[in-house]
């Protein structure tokens, strides 16, 4: 509890660093799995009483089997329209091996 309450008085926000293993199993792929890991960091700050932003950085190799590599970057935004609703915006960097992709979505987000 101590650190977490630490994280948060840091001007960038709350800031996160994880380890991650990932293995993909199935037909579509070319030796049927895939294996490997990699890391992540983010930061989620909240820039006003209404709004969030969350930036994502998630590194993943995959040496066995099909071997492949996935850089993703995240920046999502959220805002608080009133105390039930939400609207999300988020815009995605993905460069798998050589294809790189750009994707955004818009969400409303409803709490009942």
């Amino acid at each position: 509890r101590l650190l977490a309450d630490l994280l948060r008085k840091l001007p960038l926000g709350l800031s996160y660093a994880l380890l991650e293993g990932d293995i993909q199993v199935g037909g579509a792929l070319e030796k049927s799995y895939s294996l490997g890991g990699g890391a992540s960091a983010g930061v989620i700050k909240q820039l006003t009483g209404r709004w969030k932003a969350h930036l994502l950085a998630r590194y993943l190799d995959y040496p066995l089997g099909d071997k492949t590599r996935d850089l993703r970057i995240r920046l999502g935004q959220s805002f608080m329209l009133g105390t039930n609703t939400g609207l999300s915006v988020t815009t995605e960097r993905t460069e798998q091996d050589d294809d790189l992709s750009w994707e955004t979505k818009l969400s409303g987000n409803f709490w009942f």
